[in-house]
């Protein structure tokens, strides 16, 4: 498949179909809207940080063509790359952000790296309903994936944490998806003093999104959006793999190979794989 897909570099293979889809000119998670929809990019999952940056899995695998054939394969990694600044609502109070999103291919693997900050008056984390308004603002593609809607596994707690004290800093991994994670947060006086403190807290992931091959590869399919489906599917393939905090952190600065997992989480991947089950059940 491989060998056709080099010779028509229009097109790009989908698994999960079975035939070759053309590729839009314009294919790339900030243009995703002006792409040919096709169901198999949904049943595929996929990452968002809102309607301006949807991120599916025929990107992941265009973005690895381009960089193992050629420009004329696919999407540069520049197309991956995306900053907002903006303005949420916090009950009666506004925090500002900002999102920034960068990949990188290292060793055939597509990483992907989110930032998100936002500054909030300190006196509106003490409000009701606070840490639910805020949870509710945190980016999908930054803490969110396919296991459950509570974010990554212990997530809710050190984000806690991180509000109700002055300076915090913890660097995690998702025990669903294989994602380092790391929380940090600091209390600022403003000046004058009389405008009160300021809670400046930011949020960073690192994801291994696979190599693009196949959308039933596990580090695909644990981080896509729920939606409406029944949580669960995909943590239990990854979360048996070897993986240690700040590996997929570190592959991603260092641009160093990654550990793909135990013999059982392959072994895992490959039950799950088009050959061996309904995949339309999936």
């Amino acid at each position: 498949m491989e060998i056709l897909e080099c010779a028509f570099p229009s097109h790009y293979y989908c698994p999960w179909c079975d035939k070759f889809h053309q590729r839009h000119p314009e294919s790339g998670p900030k243009t995703w809207g002006r792409e040919t929809k096709r169901n198999c990019q949904a049943w595929n999952g996929y990452l968002h940080a809102g309607k301006d940056y949807v991120l599916m899995w025929h990107h992941v695998r265009l973005a690895v063509n381009r960089a193992s054939w050629g420009e004329e394969f696919g999407i540069p990694l520049d197309d991956f790359v995306y900053r907002k600044d903006g303005c949420t609502s916090l009950g009666k109070e506004n925090g500002r952000t900002r999102l920034d999103i960068e990949a990188k291919i290292v060793s055939g693997r597509f990483l992907l790296h989110s930032t998100f900050s936002i500054a909030i008056p300190r006196s509106s984390t003490r409000k009701k309903n606070f840490m639910s308004q805020l949870f509710d603002a945190l980016p999908q593609n930054v803490v969110g994936h396919r296991d459950d809607r509570e974010g990554h596994s212990g997530l809710q707690t050190y984000v806690s944490q991180a509000v109700s004290q002055s300076r915090y800093h913890t660097a995690q991994l998702c025990s669903a998806c294989a994602s380092d994670y790391r929380i940090m947060s600091e209390v600022h006086t403003s000046t004058p003093s009389i405008i009160g403190e300021t809670l400046f807290l930011t949020v960073e992931s690192w994801r291994d999104l696979g190599s693009g091959r196949n959308p039933f590869e596990g580090a695909w399919r644990a981080h896509g959006e729920i939606g409406n489906s029944a949580p669960g599917f995909g943590a239990d393939i990854v979360r048996l793999t070897n993986f240690k905090i700040g590996q997929v952190r570190r592959a991603f600065e260092l641009e160093i190979d990654l550990p793909h997992g135990s013999d059982l989480a392959k072994n895992l991947e490959r039950m799950i794989s088009p050959e061996n089950v309904n995949v339309r059940c999936i």
